[in-house]
């Protein structure tokens, strides 16, 4: 099997390698080594999306695989990219709280349901994100502290929260659900832009 990583043939460490999935374990410790991360697959000429490469790679014989290319990217750049396209979504979030709170309180309170889940899927979004880029930091969420709160904390608040709002969708209160939109999660909405900041100040450093 011929192995390329960004376009220059890689030699394995080990020669004990049977499997896809144990040479990409080896090819990510050197690109991780390198302050680099994978992006891409290329078995056989055919592109191998990241989350199919366990399903589809892993278990097979080194030996069923003439070409395997891998593609990575500047961890650091990542970040960088990662950080940049969260301060663009954060200011969009205290927006959104306050005018579904406020269809929510209205007559027509059904109307804001589509608005409230594509706010959940959002802010799903943005935490896995978030989490991304700390553990590409290496960054421990229970230690980075915003406002003297560890984050971890500000995380798990906020998901007690989330679940309390969809509790009261559920339940149709639509009057607790914009309560807790136009207050509690408002809140949560601007502190979103503060944890983003920490994490920008660690990359940063």
């Amino acid at each position: 099997m011929e192995i390329k990583v960004d376009g220059k043939k890689h030699m394995l460490l080990r020669v004990e390698v049977s499997t896809v999935g144990e040479v990409l374990v080896e090819i990510n410790d050197y690109l991780q080594a390198n302050d680099r991360a994978l992006q891409r697959i290329i078995s056989n000429g055919r592109d191998i999306p990241a989350e199919d490469v366990p399903r589809l790679l892993g278990r097979i014989s080194v030996a069923e695989i003439q070409t395997l290319e891998v593609i990575s990217a500047d961890l650091s750049e990542l970040v960088k990219e990662s950080i940049d396209e969260l301060i663009e979504i954060v200011p969009e979030l205290p927006v959104a709280c306050q005018e579904l709170a406020q269809i929510l309180a209205g007559e027509a309170p059904e109307d804001g349901f589509t608005g409230f889940n594509q706010l959940l899927q959002i802010w799903g979004a943005l935490k896995d994100r978030e989490a991304q880029v700390a553990n590409s930091l290496g960054l421990e969420m229970s230690i980075q502290e915003l406002e003297g709160t560890p984050l971890a904390k500000h995380e798990a608040d906020l998901w007690a929260s989330l679940g309390a709002a969809k509790e009261a969708m559920e339940n149709s209160d639509y009057a607790k659900l914009a309560d807790l939109l136009a207050y509690d999660l408002s809140e949560h909405a601007e502190r979103e832009a503060g944890i983003i900041e920490v994490l920008r100040t660690q990359a940063q450093g």
